[in-house]
């Protein structure tokens, strides 16, 4: 996908505790060289905790956006 098939799309990852690094991570990498502008958000604003598989957990410095705003459509 690295033709920028979704230049101009917006898209939200939606993530919370306790999420496998990977699984956000990874697939984030793809939208952005795909074009996209990728968002996380989360339940809470500040930090999210992520998880390696097979290790501890890792604390991941997310720094989200409140979701309590609605964005301009």
């Amino acid at each position: 996908m690295t033709d920028k098939q979704l230049n101009g799309l917006r898209v939200a990852i939606l993530a919370t505790d306790g999420f496998e690094e990977a699984e956000l991570l990874e697939p984030r990498k793809a939208l952005d060289a795909a074009g996209a502008k990728t968002t996380v958000i989360a339940p809470k604003s500040g930090k999210i905790q992520g998880m390696k598989p097979m290790r501890n957990h890792k604390k991941l410095p997310w720094t989200l956006p409140s979701i309590t705003q609605t964005p301009p459509i």
